[in-house]
């Protein structure tokens, strides 16, 4: 994120901050929750693990790591959701390193959610400092320092005894974990572990995520998953600033956003706007490329698997708007509702 910017007071972007951070989960629903690239060998993908370690702070995370298949191993539960992740920590790595997808998905989700409730805490500190600073208090802020750190307090549960080298290690996790299952791609192209705000500092992470998201998305696409036909409709179709941050990046392109939103409404998830500007864009479409988007959507259209249902459907929405599965999901193998 850009420093502050002159003219701008230091509350007004603090208080912006914890906007961003309390209303992820629903900007853009207007969109998609209501009415209103480099490509990679997919069988090497599905069985290889990461060759080396990434740098900002994982150093040593791929060291060691073995890519035993998951179902060659039966591995015992996960421990308790309720036992803290610093008690578990080094058993979770340790099972990750030697192939256990589900310790790997454990890590990556609970360390992305304790960082999320740590930058909770960190952004109500930011405005009680801004506010003692200028000895006022603007109408409306004490409850939203509270709205935070109570937030922060119900996304922290277990998170105590973590220390920043841990967290950082999230996405290494992440990528491990979905590349030893690739049930987990999708989530992961949806929400990776990286920091918005620290781009440049984190371009060698983005960079690998960049070669793994589309493709990932796409062949779930291709085996008939909901959810990542969903993402691929609104990485094509939905430029607005506003539109939902997950997955976190759009790549306009009328004919492929015709060609998922088709693929939308066959699948029996209707959303009105969406089939609305399919329409209105397919009609700006020259032939050829309309012909190119209706014969890709027949090609990926998976006929042989059962249509969802309404409440089917409505979980896929869900899904593609929530990002990464929670420690359930980790456990189970079942999708977050």
């Amino acid at each position: 994120m850009a420093r502050e910017t002159a003219g701008t007071p230091r509350s007004a972007m603090v208080l912006l901050g914890i906007g961003l951070l309390a209303g992820s989960a629903f900007v853009g629903g207007a969109w998609w929750g209501a009415e209103r690239a480099t490509t990679i060998d997919e069988s090497q993908a599905s069985d290889s693990v990461p060759e080396r370690a990434i740098e900002s702070g994982t150093t040593g995370i791929a060291a060691g790591i073995t890519a035993a298949p998951a179902s060659t191993i039966e591995w015992p539960p996960l421990p308790s959701l309720d036992t803290p992740l610093a008690e578990v920590f080094d058993e979770l790595t340790d099972r990750a390193r030697r192939g256990d997808a589900r310790a790997a998905c454990r890590l990556g989700a609970t360390l992305q959610r304790c960082a999320q409730a740590r930058e909770q805490r960190h952004v109500a500190r930011d405005i009680e400092t801004e506010i003692a600073r200028r000895n006022e208090t603007p109408n409306g802020v004490v409850a939203m320092i509270d709205r935070a750190e109570g937030m922060a307090d119900k996304m922290g549960a277990g998170c105590d005894g973590l220390v920043s080298a841990q967290f950082a290690q999230a996405y290494q996790w992440q990528k491990h974990a979905a590349m030893l299952d690739p049930n987990l791609r999708v989530a992961f192209a949806l929400s990776p572990a990286l920091e918005r705000r620290d781009f440049v500092n984190q371009l060698d992470l983005w960079n690998d995520y960049r070669s793994l998201a589309m493709p990932w998305l796409e062949a779930a696409a291709k085996e008939g998953d909901a959810v990542a036909v969903i993402a691929l409709a609104r990485i094509h179709g939905d430029m607005r600033r506003t539109s939902p941050p997950l997955p976190p990046f759009r790549i306009e392109d009328d004919e492929r956003f015709v060609t998922y939103a088709d693929l939308m409404q066959r699948y029996g998830i209707d959303v009105p706007v969406v089939i609305r500007e399919a329409a209105e864009k397919r009609e700006r479409l020259p032939p050829e490329a309309r012909q190119r988007a209706t014969t890709r959507a027949d090609e990926l259209f998976r006929a042989d698997l059962p249509l969802p249902d309404e409440a089917a459907a409505k979980a896929a929405m869900r899904r593609s708007l929530r990002g990464l599965p929670d420690e359930e999901f980790c456990e189970e193998g079942q999708p977050s509702r």
